[in-house]
Parts: C-alpha cells; structure tokens; sequence
C-alpha cells in the first residue's frame, strides 16, 4: 500500500473508533425493567442477552481498531504480528485493522475450531 493509501486505512480506523465509543445507546438494553408476565420477562432476557453480545462485539472491535492505529504508531502497521510478512494490500483494504497475513490467519482460524 501506498502511503496515501495508510493515511485513509488510519482516519478510517480513527472514525470507527470513535463511531463505536460514541455511545449508542445499546447499554440502556441491560437496564432491568420489572415486568410482572413471565413472556414479558422472558423477552427482556432475550433482549438483554443480544444487548451484552453487541456490547462485546463492539469492545473486541474497538480494541483491534485500537490496536491498529497503535501499529501505525510504531511503524509496524501492514505486517503480520505472526510471522512478521507484509500484509496484502487487498487483505488491508478489505480488513484495515487485520493482525495477520491471509495465510497466519487461516491458520489460527484452524486452530480456533478445532480447540472448540
């Protein structure tokens, strides 16, 4: 990628950050509401239980967007923290916050399935 190229991948990077730590809203789902029907109650469970998933997916997201802008910062954004091989510029464009290369990826994919 071309320097050009890094410029946008980081203010992308910075405007979803800040996007994502705005606050929404989506933590107002786990305030519990006293409902006295227990299907009532069961759908505020529910919906609940997607608030806290879309809450950890968001925190998970912002620490890699995070962590990205730090690599810019000690120079080694665009190289695999595996085996420390350049990034496809594809892969970056497609995925800006990516830690690894396709192939290292791949890898621990398989290795995340098969240990669950």
């Amino acid at each position: 990628m071309v320097n050009t190229d890094f410029k946008l991948a980081r203010q992308m990077l910075e405007a979803r950050v800040k996007d994502a730590t705005s606050g929404r809203g989506s933590s107002d789902a786990l305030l519990i509401d006293r409902v006295a029907d227990p299907a009532d109650m069961t759908r505020e469970l529910a919906d609940r239980d997607v608030a806290v998933q879309i809450l950890d997916y968001e925190s998970a997201m912002v620490r890699l967007l995070r962590s990205a802008i730090d690599r810019f910062q000690d120079g080694s954004y665009g190289l695999c923290l595996e085996c420390e091989e350049a990034i496809a510029p594809k892969r970056l464009q497609a995925v800006p916050w990516a830690e690894r290369c396709i192939r290292c990826q791949e890898a621990a994919d398989f290795e995340y399935r098969r240990a669950a």
